[in-house]
């Protein structure tokens, strides 16, 4: 099972135009990143912990999620983690 992790990387004044196409963040995107701040996270670790930041505000579907994880990936926001050892 994959695990995703954000990637900090360039200053915000030296993003180019499509990663600032991400702002304002969507509440999707926002708790996506919000729950991957303090490491790695399975997908479904991500909705369960977005619904509790939210306070049960948010509440996403695998579609959701997983859709969302593929565009971060694919602007380079996030990436995906190798497994820790002794992980499937």
């Amino acid at each position: 099972m994959s695990k995703w992790y954000i990637f900090m990387g360039t200053p915000k004044q030296d993003l180019p135009d499509d990663l600032l196409a991400w702002t304002p963040l969507t509440p999707t995107v926002f708790f996506i990143l919000m729950a991957l701040a303090d490491g790695p996270k399975h997908g479904y670790a991500i909705m369960k912990l977005s619904a509790r930041l939210s306070e049960g505000r948010v509440r996403m579907g695998p579609g959701a999620v997983y859709s969302t994880i593929q565009r971060l990936v694919e602007a380079g926001l996030i990436e995906e983690a190798e497994p820790e050892e002794g992980e499937d």
